[in-house]
């Protein structure tokens, strides 16, 4: 592919990688007002500032991918992007200071979020524990923060995904593209599909739906003919 293009695929698809983990710290953010400040949640959690947040995530997110454009405008000439190059970061990002940003934005990025995370679900754990009035909800919680603690434990795979595709074709160096697309599956697919069944199972319309869609509307009511 030639190397202008493969730069715009790269940055997209490295910018969405690294919005999982960044949403799932929005979320704990949005958890921890609502359960330790639910007075001032209505004020806090509003559209606008939804939609600030969700802005805030994509330019944190983007922010490893144009450093790494930028160190290659800066130390390549203009004719390399018109030359052709098997699609992957390594190939065309591959200068010891994309390599060092490369290193420096995923402990950086891993260990916000965990940290991040932590404090969030421990003081919202903290929280719903002391107003329980019954052993099931703090139960509950506790089951909620620990399947979020593997999401987060998955979506954090995706920023060493790079790492984990060189030590494993360093092994088994005529399985690359096996290896990728296993790798793929395992931190970008997984954890992006979590998201979606841990709360839309939770919603009951939207559980309700699920299962008629699933079951092909097998449970309708037959109609009587009429005469």
């Amino acid at each position: 592919m030639t190397v202008g293009v493969c730069c715009i695929f790269i940055f997209i698809g490295s910018n969405v990688y690294r919005n999982t983990p960044l949403n799932l710290a929005g979320m704990a953010i949005e958890r921890f007002v609502a359960v330790c400040y639910p007075l001032h949640h209505g004020q806090i959690c509003t559209t606008r500032n939804t939609k600030i947040l969700i802005g805030i995530i994509w330019l944190v997110g983007a922010v490893p991918g144009i450093v790494d454009l930028l160190v290659v405008l800066a130390l390549r000439p203009l004719s390399f992007f018109t030359t052709s190059r098997i699609c992957f970061h390594q190939s065309v990002f591959d200068f010891e200071y994309n390599i060092i940003s490369h290193a420096f934005f995923n402990i950086g990025y891993m260990c916000l979020v965990w940290v991040l995370l932590f404090y969030t679900y421990f003081k919202v754990l903290f929280s719903a524990k002391a107003a329980a009035s019954e052993p099931a909800q703090a139960q509950k919680a506790r089951k909620t923060i620990l399947l979020h603690g593997v999401q987060l434990l998955l979506c954090t795979l995706s920023l060493f995904t790079s790492v984990l595709d060189e030590a494993l074709t360093s092994f088994f160096p005529y399985y690359r593209s096996e290896i990728y697309f296993c790798t793929f599956i395992l931190t970008s697919i997984l954890p992006r599909l979590l998201s979606p069944l841990i709360y839309g199972m939770r919603d009951q319309k939207f559980k309700k739906y699920m299962k008629s869609s699933l079951i092909c509307g097998s449970d309708k009511r037959a109609i009587a003919p009429s005469d």
